[in-house]
């Protein structure tokens, strides 16, 4: 009498596990991209634009061991590690007032199993700290690889709109 609801209470948690663990890749994906958005904007009224340890740590782990830029990078085009990219959006962020990033309708491909193509236009709005206002637009293509079931960006190529 006690095996059919043992074989019923493990056959409710395997299927909660898969439930928990099967998300959608194409959710993942969508939402790293998110992250990076939300990561790289920053408003005029924040007081100094820094981000914190934790979210420093979670901008590193969205980007592979090295991540490629490409294309119309302007001055940006090569290899970089994680540390160094978020260096490079620390440093972006402490030159702006204020910095906007938005992204069109997001198309996102998977040619295999671990891997993501997403392409998107993206734009950026910001004001500099002389109150010069910088804007740029870009196609762009994200390319992403599952790494220990963690999407992580291994190349954008961008190119003028």
């Amino acid at each position: 009498m006690r095996y059919p609801y043992l074989i019923g209470v493990l056959l409710i948690t395997i299927i909660g596990v898969w439930w928990l663990l099967g998300e959608d890749p194409e959710a993942r994906v969508r939402e790293a991209h998110a992250d990076l958005v939300q990561f790289l904007s920053k408003s005029e009224g924040d007081s100094d634009g820094s981000l914190s340890v934790l979210q420093l740590r979670a901008l590193e782990a969205l980007f592979a061991g090295t991540c490629d830029v490409s294309g119309d990078a302007e001055g940006l085009a090569g290899s970089y590690s994680p540390q160094e990219l978020v260096g490079l959006i620390i440093r972006v962020r402490s030159a702006m007032t204020s910095v906007e990033l938005q992204l069109g309708e997001i198309t996102i491909e998977f040619p295999q199993e671990d891997v993501a193509v997403a392409r998107f236009s993206a734009s950026l709005d910001g004001l500099d700290s002389n109150g010069e206002r910088r804007v740029q637009a870009r196609e762009v293509e994200s390319r992403m690889r599952d790494v220990d079931g963690a999407w992580q960006f291994v190349s954008f190529t961008l190119a003028e709109r």
